[in-house]
């Protein structure tokens, strides 16, 4: 009995996860299981393994990722883990079962391949090329029947994306680093690219040559849009929903190292933020800021950029545009906001500075400090000539 109970705690991999399943903990024998050392797997997703959904209380047979690209197939049981009736992840107890799994017939092996989401393949490049195995999911993730990859293995070159064109030339020809997911981007049958993280296992003959790959391409599409919507986010001013600063930066920065490129930088500043605080309150200010951005964007539309890069300081970022044009912007601007405080009970009044030269290269910083300079000076000139009134009305 001890030697049983032994056997399957040795034998059995505990996972724990957070709500979104990334990995927190891992027991010790994963590297006798799976091939990874603990900090391998520590903060990373475990849907990076898996194609089953598993992130809810279940009991189901999965396929896993090994380390070395191969897939063990594991008896998992999930349950959630609660702390103060709130749950705060979820512990994975598994067992791998792949030994008793290889003993069954081929047939049933294959009908375990046909029901992988993954796109499982082997190709061979020499002494041809030619398609060994390709699974049936391929239909589904790019709505391409089967039969024209076995009968054109080299179309796969017509479906990838053209940024990803020299990636996929050197995972077919033996020059990729295979260490690594490779990942691309194939064009769906109705013409939209779908992202795909590859495990690639290259095979060699005795004579030490290049004649195939093995195979498993993941649809990753849910993944990177997200990121790309968090990447959105971290360069957005969460009040304003303008570009910050970051992305500001970013943006400038690129003009820094560009050739031939006009630029044009406006850098606008909302005069006396702190008075309507302190008379309508920090939620009125608020909302002035609110409006500050919409009026900025109604003005520029497309023409460029504008960006919420201090606490009551705007930025207009401008390419390609002629002197003429920045400066009729900058007298648009003007005249925007005379109109909304035409209507509004409370104004709002910026002072303005803008700069422009006809190359931004190695010049950038030069022309934001500019702008920002004949900022302040509309501001000082605005001060000057109210006090000079109020002396005059006196």
């Amino acid at each position: 009995m001890y030697i049983m109970i032994t056997d399957k705690l040795s034998r059995e991999l505990i996972i724990k996860t957070n709500t979104v399943g990334i990995i927190k903990d891992v027991s010790a024998n994963c590297f006798d299981i799976l091939g990874y050392k603990e900090e391998d797997l520590l903060k990373t997703s475990i849907a990076e393994y898996t194609s089953e959904n598993i992130l809810d209380d279940c009991k189901k047979v999965i396929d896993f990722l090994n380390k070395d690209n191969s897939f063990s197939i594991l008896d998992t049981r999930c349950r959630s883990i609660y702390k103060n009736n709130k749950r705060i992840g979820f512990c994975y107890s598994m067992i791998n079962v792949s030994e008793y799994k290889e003993k069954e017939d081929d047939k049933t092996i294959k009908n375990i391949l046909k029901k992988s989401r993954d796109i499982i393949y082997r190709l061979e490049t020499k002494p041809e090329i030619k398609l060994t195995y390709l699974s049936p999911s391929i239909e589904e993730q790019l709505g391409y029947k089967i039969e024209q990859y076995y009968k054109n293995p080299m179309a796969v070159y017509e479906k990838v994306h053209p940024d990803d064109y020299e990636e996929l030339k050197a995972k077919l020809s033996g020059n990729a680093n295979y260490s690594k997911p490779i990942i691309l981007r194939y064009k769906h049958n109705k013409g939209n690219y779908i992202w795909f993280e590859e495990h690639v296992t290259p095979i060699y003959n005795e004579r030490d040559e290049f004649i195939a790959i093995e195979g498993i391409s993941r649809n990753i599409q849910e993944r990177k849009e997200l990121e790309q919507k968090l990447t959105k986010l971290s360069y957005r001013d969460s009040l304003t929903g303008l570009y910050n600063r970051t992305y500001f930066n970013k943006e400038l920065e690129e003009l820094h190292n560009e050739k031939n490129t006009e630029i044009g930088v406006i850098v606008c500043d909302l005069d006396d933020l702190k008075l309507i605080n302190d008379r309508y309150g920090h939620l009125q200010g608020d909302e002035i800021l609110k409006k500050t951005g919409e009026l900025l964007n109604k003005t520029v539309k497309d023409k460029g950029l504008v960006a919420r890069v201090g606490g009551d300081e705007f930025v207009i970022l401008l390419r390609g545009d002629k002197v003429d044009e920045i400066n009729n912007l900058y007298k648009k601007l003007k005249s925007t906001f005379a109109d909304y405080n035409n209507d509004s009970n409370i104004s709002i009044n910026i002072s303005v500075g803008f700069s422009y030269n006809d190359n931004s290269l190695g010049i950038t910083d030069e022309l934001f400090n500019i702008a920002d300079n004949n900022m302040y000076r509309d501001k000082r000139n605005k001060k000057e000539s109210k006090y000079f009134n109020s002396i005059y009305n006196l």
